[in-house]
Parts: C-alpha cells; sequence; structure tokens
C-alpha cells in the first residue's frame, strides 16, 4: 500500500523508492493520488432484516436474487441515514448476516517512507531472523476533510478502551 503511494508520487528527478520521502511540514505532505482508507467503526446483526431461508441458495451455491436486492437495501438504507460505507457480509454459508459501517477516508497524505537502504537492511536473512533490524514501515496522515484538519483518533483510543 505505501510503496504504490510513494511510486505515485516520485517525480521530478526524485525516487522516493531509492531516496525515501520526509515531509517536515504539513504542506510537504504529499498526496496519495489512489489511496482510500476505510476505517470499521460498528458491526450491526441483521438477520432479522434480510431473507433468512435455508434455500436461500440455488443448487449451484450462488445468492438468489431477492437475497441480493434485500441486502442491498440493507447497505443503501443504511449509507443514507448515516453517510457511511455500508457492507452486509455474510458467515456460515449465508446463516448469518451483519452489517459492517466503515468510515471512508480519501484525503490520505504521505508524511514518511524510508529509502530502499534503510528498508532492506540485513537483506534476505534478515526476513527469517529475530529481531529485524529494517525499517519497513511508511507513515500517513488522514485529513477528515477538505480544509485539511487532521483526523483524530480519539474515539479510536476510546474504543481500544473499552475493549
Amino acid at each position: 500500500m505505501g510503496a504504490v503511494c510513494v511510486q505515485q508520487l516520485s517525480a521530478h528527478g526524485h525516487d522516493y523508492i531509492k531516496e525515501g520521502f520526509y515531509a517536515k511540514t504539513r504542506a510537504e505532505e504529499g498526496k496519495c493520488p489512489d489511496l482510500e482508507l476505510n476505517v470499521l467503526v460498528g458491526i450491526e446483526d441483521v438477520n432479522s432484516q434480510g431473507e433468512r431461508r435455508p434455500e436461500a441458495r440455488n443448487v449451484d451455491g450462488r445468492r438468489r436474487p431477492r437475497q441480493r436486492v434485500a441486502m442491498s437495501q440493507i447497505e443503501k438504507a443504511c449509507a443514507t441515514s448515516t453517510g457511511l460505507r455500508c457492507d452486509v457480509v455474510t458467515f456460515y454459508s449465508g446463516e448469518v448476516y451483519s452489517l459492517y459501517r466503515y468510515k471512508k477516508y480519501t484525503d490520505v497524505r504521505l508524511v514518511f517512507a524510508p529509502g530502499s537502504m534503510r528498508r532492506f537492511f540485513g537483506g534476505d536473512p534478515d526476513n527469517f531472523t529475530y529481531p529485524r533490524y529494517d525499517l519497513d514501515i511508511t507513515f500517513f496522515r488522514v485529513y477528515e476533510t477538505t480544509d485539511r484538519r487532521a483526523s483524530s483518533t480519539t474515539a479510536l483510543v476510546q474504543a481500544w478502551r473499552e475493549g
């Protein structure tokens, strides 16, 4: 994920894959053109809302059209009411249905990516030993709105504390 963004931002005589990238200020951050991050913010049981009959699948295992329509209606109603991306996910061969709600972020900025020599320090043998001494990381900053107000992690930290 990070390498694709770094490669897309490499231009004008800069090879950020080889040289690395570091934005000292927010103005120097590079916007990742094709990167979208989705953060799971909620899961809801929707078994009672969908068609839940054992014969809900055809003999060849595909979902019947009316079941797909019911799932689409649930997703559309959720997206309309919450403004989030909503997906109905099936488990146990279609016996359990859950509605996953995601907060979508499209303004993702590259802050730091190490150059290839730092990223691959130790070479291939280092991949199979512990501890690893390479710097295989990339830092991004996610913005909530187009006015570049950085997204807050307060809700995420609170969810982790609650377990």
